[in-house]
C-alpha cells in the first residue's frame, strides 16, 4: 500500500461483518489510517484469524464474534469498543449473505425472504440502534453502511433487493435523523472480487442473468471482473475520514476503480391540475400523460 497520511489516528471503529472478503478490506483499511478496530463475524474462529493478521500487522484490534442481526450483539461491540479503545467513532456495516443464493418469486421461501431481511437490513438496525446514543451524545460520528446494486432488482431475486432497498431508505432516513446530532450516515454499493464472487456457482448464476435478459454486457462482464476489495474499501475509510465530514446522506458506488454517486430521486412532474376545481383525471388522460413519457427501469 503506498505510504499514505493516516487520517483516521487516534479513532476507533466497529467493522462489522469483518472476518473476510469486503470487510475484512475495509478493516485493514481503517486499521492502516489509523483506527483502531473492532473486528466481527458469525464464526468465531473466523473473527479472531482476522483480528490476528489485522494485530501481525501493527493495527490496535480485538475480536468480538457474534451474528449483528442478533439482540445484544451490536450493543457488546459498542461495549467492547469503549473499554478497550475508549469510544466509538466509527461504524461499519458489510454483514450479509451472498446475492447469487436468492430466489425468483416464483420459488422463494418466506424462510428465504426473511433470511435475507436479517442479515442486510435488521443487521444494519441493529448496528445503527446501539451506536448511535454514543455517537450522539459526543455530537461526532460516521456510520457507514453497505448495501448492494441489487436493490434496483438489478440482478433479480426478491429478499435481496427487498433487504438492500431498505438498506438504502434506513440510511437515508438515519442521516436525516442525526445530522442535528453531529452524526453522519453514508451507505456503499461495493463491487469486488471475493471468495463468494470467484467461483464457478457465481459465474454460472451471471451468466443465467445475462441469458435471460435480466442483466447487459456491461453489468456482466463488470460482475464477472471484478477488482479486489482493497479498492472499494478505500471509499469506506474515506467516508469515516475527517475529508468528508460535510458529506452525509450520499448513496456511492465503489467498484474498482470506479467511484459513483447515486443523486437523490425527486419525482418527475408528469402532470398538475387543481384539485380544488378540478375532476380527478380519467384513465384516458392519464394514459396520454404517462406513456409518451415512460421510459422502463
Amino acid at each position: 500500500m503506498t505510504q499514505q497520511v493516516r487520517r483516521l489516528a487516534g479513532k476507533s471503529a466497529i467493522v462489522a461483518g469483518s472476518s473476510r472478503g469486503v470487510g475484512f478490506a475495509v478493516a485493514r483499511a481503517m486499521a492502516r489510517h489509523g483506527a483502531a478496530v473492532i473486528v466481527n463475524g458469525r464464526d468465531p474462529m473466523a473473527a479472531k484469524d482476522a483480528a490476528d493478521r489485522l494485530a501481525d500487522e501493527g493495527a490496535r484490534v480485538i475480536a468480538v464474534p457474534g451474528d449483528v442481526s442478533a439482540d445484544g450483539v451490536a450493543d457488546s461491540l459498542v461495549a467492547a469498543c469503549k473499554a478497550e479503545f475508549g469510544g466509538v467513532d466509527i461504524a461499519v456495516n458489510c454483514a450479509g449473505l451472498s446475492v447469487h443464493s436468492d430466489q425468483s418469486i416464483l420459488a422463494a421461501s418466506i424462510g428465504d425472504f426473511r433470511d435475507k431481511l436479517d442479515a442486510h437490513l435488521v443487521t444494519t438496525f441493529q448496528l445503527a440502534r446501539a451506536v448511535a446514543p454514543t455517537m450522539a451524545a459526543q455530537r461526532s460520528g460516521s456510520i457507514v453502511l453497505s448495501s448492494s446494486l441489487g436493490f434496483r432488482g438489478t440482478y433479480a431475486g426478491t429478499g435481496d433487493p427487498a433487504a438492500n432497498g431498505g438498506v438504502v431508505s434506513l440510511a437515508f432516513a438515519l442521516a436525516q435523523e442525526l445530522v442535528e446530532h453531529g452524526v453522519r450516515v453514508n451507505t456503499v454499493l461495493p463491487g469486488a472480487q471475493t471468495e463468494e464472487t470467484s467461483g464457478q456457482e457465481y459465474r454460472a448464476w451471471i451468466d443465467g442473468l445475462y441469458q435471460r435478459g435480466i442483466v447487459d454486457d456491461v453489468t456482466r462482464d463488470g460482475a464477472l471482473n471484478s477488482a479486489p476489495p482493497e479498492y472499494a474499501a478505500q471509499v469506506y475509510a474515506f467516508l469515516a475520514s475527517d475529508l468528508a465530514k460535510d458529506i452525509t446522506k450520499g448513496l456511492f458506488v465503489a467498484s474498482g476503480n470506479f467511484v459513483g454517486r447515486y443523486p437523490l430521486s425527486a419525482p418527475m412532474l408528469v402532470a398538475y391540475r387543481d384539485f380544488e376545481r378540478t375532476e380527478p383525471y380519467t384513465l384516458e388522460e392519464l394514459a396520454t400523460m404517462v406513456r409518451p413519457d415512460w421510459d422502463a427501469p
